[in-house]
């Protein structure tokens, strides 16, 4: 059951999500999708200019994600790099970074 204060710090948590865009280095940036026709949800940051160049040749969703699977251990410092380079598969490194 839901309180009050669990519903004030979510109607908190969203007004600052909104009013705040996430901070992310210009290689994460670079691997945003292009935005949903409704737009997002939450405030984003600005993509770089070189993300509308990888948008206007149709940089392939696969390829994204196999260089954010390498990118996102910039920001896991913790995480066993020798693992994620010996993982077989995109979906591995993925799963090794989102499990961490």
């Amino acid at each position: 059951a839901d309180t009050a204060a669990d519903t004030a710090a979510d109607t908190t948590a969203d007004s600052v999500a909104a009013e705040s865009p996430l901070s992310l280095p210009t290689e994460l940036l670079l691997l945003l999708p292009p935005p949903p026709h409704g737009g997002w949800r939450c405030a984003m940051p600005q993509p770089p200019p070189a993300a509308q160049w990888l948008q206007r040749w149709e940089y392939p969703p696969v390829r994204r994600a196999q260089r954010l699977s390498y990118v996102v251990s910039a920001l896991l410092p913790t995480l066993d790099r020798q693992r994620l380079l010996a993982a077989a598969s995109v979906r591995e490194r993925l799963q090794l970074c989102v499990v961490h």
